[in-house]
């Protein structure tokens, strides 16, 4: 990705072409799924076919080989929404400038940290634009096309926690030109989950809530030789790197061009163009 925001829409068009022109390079699955799309209307004045989310997802049959999107009019949708495993190829789509906010108000208390997300992905080929998702739930942090906020100041407050277990997998989590601001004091760029926890910051606008650590080992020493928590040319008062953890990785660019593009992601087999409903 170019390290100029501004340049991103034209970055992404000139790697993400149609479907039309990648029939070749892209899953056969999705590409027969996006030859027969049905729109699902969603709308809580009630001229849609379903008032909420939910309904309208329990609508698609499982085992579903098609791409269905769900045109998401505008308004706060209070739902605890799951696409499940069994139903790929959904589309979420909102309309630019009366986005949708889906948002629910679960805690990892009531429903286990695994459970408690408003929105959970379970399924394959599934695309969000133009939507909005926040968690309500007390001391939240609201993730909304990659601006994060951090509300409150008590207690421990961390954006990350990477649950990557050993140098065989090759998950992770990679943030490129997002901005990360709030009211909160205190905040962690991410902590240990397991040993090789693997998150990286690149190009970001961190503000003036953060740590001055910027990562934390969960109190678990044993990992601090495997974690992998990088920075790349990131700006704001809190990419200042005085009182950086050791933990910390100050990227070269050799080291993070490799989460910087589709490739970390496979993207050149799936990604597409946002639908044009």
């Amino acid at each position: 990705m170019p390290a100029d925001k501004t340049q991103l829409g034209q970055w992404f068009s000139n790697n993400v072409k149609s479907l039309e022109s990648r029939k070749s390079t892209l899953d056969k699955e999705l590409v027969a799924a996006e030859e027969g799309k049905t729109i699902i209307k969603v709308s809580q004045d009630g001229k849609g076919q379903f008032k909420t989310i939910t309904d309208a997802l329990k609508s698609i049959p499982s085992g579903n080989k098609k791409r269905v999107i769900l045109h998401i009019g505008p308004g706060t949708y209070k739902e605890k929404i799951v696409v499940e495993s069994t139903k790929p190829f959904i589309t979420f789509y909102g309309t630019l400038g009366q986005m949708p906010t889906l948002t629910y108000g679960g805690t990892a208390k009531q429903y286990g940290t695994v459970e408690s997300g408003t929105l959970s992905i379970l399924s394959d080929y599934f695309v969000g634009a133009n939507i909005i998702v926040r968690n309500s739930a007390p001391r939240p942090t609201l993730n909304t096309n990659c601006e994060l906020r951090t509300l409150g100041d008590d207690g421990l407050t961390f954006i990350t926690a990477q649950a990557r277990k050993s140098t065989k997998e090759d998950n992770g989590f990679s943030f490129v030109h997002c901005e990360l601001t709030g009211t909160g004091t205190g905040v962690y760029l991410g902590r240990a989950w397991y040993g090789y926890s693997t998150v990286i910051f690149s190009y970001c606008n961190l503000g003036n809530i953060f740590n001055k650590e910027g990562w934390s080992d969960n109190n678990k020493k044993e990992y601090d030789k495997t974690l992998y928590f990088g920075e790349y040319m990131n700006t704001g008062p809190g990419a200042d790197a005085t009182g950086r953890s050791k933990l910390t990785r100050k990227l070269q660019y050799s080291e993070v061009q490799n989460y910087l593009g589709l490739g970390m992601i496979e993207g050149s087999k799936w990604i597409l163009p946002p639908p044009k409903v």
